[in-house]
């Protein structure tokens, strides 16, 4: 396990600021894939029309119309004369003749060597995309400890060009370039294929495991490209429009502490003892925390807080369970394709274990993080203060032992009176999440 976590202890300052403004290259490159795509469905309507009009079958004023409020160069059509208009329109060839190849950008002027490179690109990227086992592989090699080797070679080819001491993360580049390959999932075809990739990637994956702990506290590359996927604009409207009723009520509840530690409890009833009457409180300040717990206040606050804790829980699960029929496909499909492969890799294992893995990809992976900072997910817009991002926090805690199933040990015992909740709920979450890959097939879905 200390092996597995090795590498994230060489992140520093300037990988956290890396990772921000490659996540914003990213939303970027996705508002212009959706600019480009809007634009090209309107130059197919302006191609039509262009041909109408040198066929004097529509008036150049109906064209005008159709694309100025979208090309602002063609605002200097916009004359109020009806000679001028009838002057521009006479000077459109109507023989149904090309426009001069002076005014077209073409490939032309490449040589021969050019064009087999070009076409050469075409193949490979056309193959990367329809045969996902390649790719797959690439991620799963990165997983196991390829990267290094990657590394040191691009290193090694770089030589004297490189910085001094540069770090080359290629697993990051290698996720940028598959995500960029697939257009990040921006039209159907492509989300088809990057979805395919994916399940290509969980057989792959499971041929290596053993056991379905193993898979759990795994973190395969294609997990992570999933997460990134899973970001585009309507899996962020889909957790928008769950969470942010409920994290709102959390936040804007300016008397809510969650708090479940005995003593810092303890130690936060004194402080506002002493704030309220100005005296030093008599109760000593450094005991135990089961001394704490022995205190009436501080036990009957520890009981409030996890009486909150567990309202809230609920209302959270509600909220999930019932916007199961809105949540974004690809994010069923890749939790169906993952129960479907688990139950052949473990044909002896109960269905309910099966299904507590697919239940927490789903919840940790995918609804978790939108939870302890919704900031980040366009769930809300204002600042989190750190008493309501602890709050959110142990929400957080609570439903990621329901959606495993297990309780809480010693690590958090003071949440062990939880755990007759834990169990009841996580019955409830079972259901779900096998509600959650009862999907159609990806071609039946996008036709």
């Amino acid at each position: 396990l200390v092996q597995s976590c090795a590498p994230l202890l060489e992140d520093t300052d300037q990988d956290l600021e890396e990772e921000l403004e490659l996540e914003r290259l990213r939303q970027k490159a996705v508002r212009q894939i959706r600019e480009n795509q809007q634009t090209s469905r309107l130059l197919d309507h302006l191609d039509i029309k262009i041909a109408l009009l040198v066929r004097n079958r529509i008036s150049l004023e109906e064209v005008v119309r159709q694309t100025r409020r979208h090309f602002g160069f063609l605002d200097e059509l916009r004359r109020p004369s009806g000679s001028s208009l009838r002057s521009v329109h006479s000077s459109v060839p109507l023989s149904g003749g090309p426009p001069p190849a002076s005014s077209l950008y073409t490939l032309r002027n490449m040589d021969k060597e050019s064009r087999r490179r070009l076409e050469g690109y075409q193949h490979l990227f056309y193959l990367l995309q329809t045969q996902p086992v390649y790719l797959a592989r690439l991620l799963f090699l990165l997983n196991q400890g390829g990267g290094r080797a990657m590394r040191q070679a691009i290193a090694k080819q770089q030589g004297a060009g490189g910085e001094p001491g540069e770090e080359i993360s290629i697993t990051r580049l290698i996720e940028t370039i598959v995500l960029t390959l697939f257009g990040f999932a921006q039209n159907a075809r492509e989300e088809y294929l990057l979805l395919k990739l994916f399940c290509a990637a969980i057989q792959i994956e499971l041929s290596s495991i053993e056991t379905l702990q193993e898979f759990l506290r795994g973190n395969p590359i294609f997990i992570k490209l999933a997460v990134h996927y899973n970001r585009g604009a309507k899996e962020r409207e889909y957790l928008r429009d769950l969470l942010q009723p409920l994290i709102r009520k959390v936040i804007e509840d300016a008397e809510l502490d969650l708090e479940s530690d005995p003593l810092v409890i303890y130690r936060t009833l004194i402080r506002e003892e002493e704030s309220r009457t100005g005296e030093k409180s008599r109760r000593p300040y450094d005991i135990s925390r089961e001394d704490a717990l022995n205190d009436m206040e501080t036990r009957t606050t520890f009981i409030r807080h996890l009486r909150q804790l567990r309202v809230l829980a609920d209302e959270f699960i509600a909220a999930i369970q019932e916007s199961l029929s809105r949540m974004p496909f690809g994010m069923r499909y890749i939790a169906r394709e993952l129960r479907r492969a688990l139950t052949q890799k473990f044909p002896d294992e109960p269905e309910g274990q099966v299904m507590k893995v697919v239940g927490h990809l789903v919840y940790y992976r995918y609804i978790n993080p939108a939870i302890v900072a919704p900031e980040s997910f366009d769930v809300i817009e204002t600042t989190i203060s750190p008493l309501q991002r602890k709050n959110l926090a142990e929400i957080a805690k609570m439903l990621n032992q329901v959606s495993v199933g297990k309780h809480f040990n010693e690590d958090n015992m003071f949440l062990q009176p939880l755990n007759n909740y834990v169990g009841y709920t996580s019955a409830k979450f079972l259901s779900y999440s096998f509600e959650v890959t009862e999907v159609v097939d990806p071609e039946v879905h996008f036709q």
